[in-house]
């Protein structure tokens, strides 16, 4: 099966070796043999498993990359490109066998215990021979702006399974130059997988958060992929690019270095971590399967150590600015970093992390500062500060993540308390046009903080004798939250309303005493 696709290979191997010109049916019948392989695995299966073929790609590439690369010759590099092609098609079946020979290697050193086997029983590895030829060439067509050879040769890096950090960086540096808008869509979704394959080495992405090239990544991706997008459609839906792109992202933001490059670029509105936020927000709102819990234990500490960092300026500044002038100044930041705090507190792993370091503390100073901003009750009044494409949420976004906090957390309820922060939930139910979804959100959060605690519920009941109005509009969400409110002759009875359970009373009175029993 195999005789056909030797015969060519050796006529090419001749040509290069006494440098002549191929003639052109060269083209044809290798292209034949790249058909095949691309359509056939029985093909695919016996080219790789024939040491001759191995060997005779290996002298192939050594010899055009010692001989002739230099010289440009577009018949001879046509046919080298066609030979990558072919190798970037039987890739997958030969790293497969070359796994299956290790572990086969390992039995029988395990059974002879000895590990000093003869050379003719160790399998010829494709990371040994073939692979840093294929580099060599890629980074020579690069190097000759072929861009043909260059897609092929980065295709073949992208179907090996390691690519060593020095070869990664060398050859997305020489792939900088090329990085220009009107490339072919070919070129694009080869550098973005290709991407995507050398992000999966932890060790490359830490070094690549250092490197000179990783803002000009970013600044690409948003690029093209902006370029790409489709937008007659009515929600938003990435292209295959971006997806790919989003998964790259996805390596860099889980890398647990990611948390010092963000901190060190803290500073002003930047807009490639303007960038990386938005992405982690698609990343971690949209990936419902497939996280490791690695991940989720990075990307939850790189944003806890962000949020700090945000609250501890915006603490800072609003001593001696107006509040909304300083929200507004950290909006976009801010709002990202709590969506992705949102999103991922579904995971029991991230709730309990987040409780561990008392991030509840963090979100509650935040929130006392985002609620003294004055709430916009009529439309005109919100869209004077704010359009409707831009509203943050940040507020909406603080009541949930403390209804996730303190669920079921008793110190977190009382945290919420001692802090003064639920008269600040009960209030965020009002209406609020800067919020629009707040109210739903604060009836959950309230019905959380009141679950089997009675200090919280005590202090409902005592919100009319301590001078708040307890209004038709807050018993209306006391309602909502499960507990009948009621006042008479002066006391607030709050009552939790159950069938054909037990409930508990409190009730309030003038002179701040309460009063608890069974029911």
């Amino acid at each position: 099966m195999t005789t056909g696709s030797l015969e060519i290979l050796e006529s090419i191997k001749k040509c290069i070796q006494v440098d002549t010109t191929p003639p052109d049916y060269y083209l044809s019948e290798l292209g034949r043999w790249v058909q095949l392989s691309a359509s056939d695995e029985e093909v695919r299966q016996k080219l790789a498993n024939d040491d001759e073929f191995a060997q005779c790609i290996v002298s192939i590439l050594r010899l055009y990359c010692d001989s002739v690369l230099d010289d440009y010759n577009e018949l001879m590099a046509r046919l080298v490109r066609g030979v990558l092609v072919l190798v970037r098609n039987v890739i997958p079946a030969m790293v497969e066998r070359s796994e299956q020979d290790k572990v086969e290697k390992a039995g029988k050193v395990d059974k002879a215990n000895d590990i000093s086997l003869p050379q003719h029983d160790q399998p010829a590895h494709i990371h040994t021979h073939i692979s840093p030829l294929i580099t060599e060439i890629t980074l020579k067509f690069i190097d000759l702006h072929y861009l043909g050879g260059s897609i092929i040769g980065l295709q073949c890096l992208c179907n090996l399974s390691n690519i060593g950090q020095e070869v990664a960086f060398d050859t997305y540096r020489l792939l900088c130059p090329l990085q220009v808008e009107d490339q072919a869509d070919e070129f694009w979704d080869t550098w973005i997988q290709y991407v995507r394959t050398i992000t999966s080495s932890e060790r490359f992405v830490a070094g690549f958060l250092e490197s000179e090239y990783f803002d000009g990544f970013v600044l690409t991706f948003k690029r093209i992929s902006k370029h790409n997008q489709v937008d007659d459609s009515e929600f938003w839906e990435p292209s295959r690019f971006t997806i790919i792109g989003l998964r790259a992202t996805l390596n860099i933001i889980s890398n647990e270095r990611f948390s010092t490059f963000l901190l060190n670029r803290r500073e002003g509105n930047d807009e490639v971590i303007g960038e990386l936020l938005w992405a982690s927000q698609i990343l971690v709102g949209g990936k419902e399967t497939g996280w490791t819990q690695q991940q989720q234990i990075n990307i939850t500490a790189w944003l806890l150590d962000y949020l700090k960092v945000l609250r501890d300026d915006i603490l800072a500044e609003v001593q001696n600015e107006d509040v909304e002038i300083i929200l507004k100044r950290y909006e976009s930041r801010l709002a990202a970093a709590l969506d992705c705090i949102s999103s991922l507190l579904r995971f029991q792993i991230v709730v309990n992390m987040l409780n561990s370091y008392n991030f509840l503390q963090d979100i509650l100073d935040l929130f006392k500062v985002v609620c003294r901003k004055k709430k916009k009750g009529r439309l005109d009044e919100a869209k004077e500060s704010i359009d409707d494409n831009n509203r943050s949420g940040i507020k909406c976004m603080l009541v949930e993540i403390i209804s996730y906090l303190v669920h079921g957390n008793f110190k977190g309820q009382e945290l919420v308390r001692t802090e003064h922060c639920l008269e600040l939930v009960l209030d965020s139910s009002n209406l609020d046009l800067d919020e629009p979804f707040i109210r739903e959100r604060a009836i959950v959060c309230i019905r959380t903080l009141l679950e089997n605690n009675p200090g919280n519920q005590d202090f409902i009941a005592n919100l009319a004798v301590q001078g708040v109005e307890m209004d038709e509009k807050s018993k209306e969400i006391m309602r909502e939250c499960g507990y009948s409110v009621e006042t008479e002759g002066g006391k607030v009875k709050v009552e939790r309303k159950a069938s054909g359970a037990a409930t508990r009373a409190t009730e309030g009175e003038a002179g701040g005493q309460t009063e608890s029993n069974g029911k």
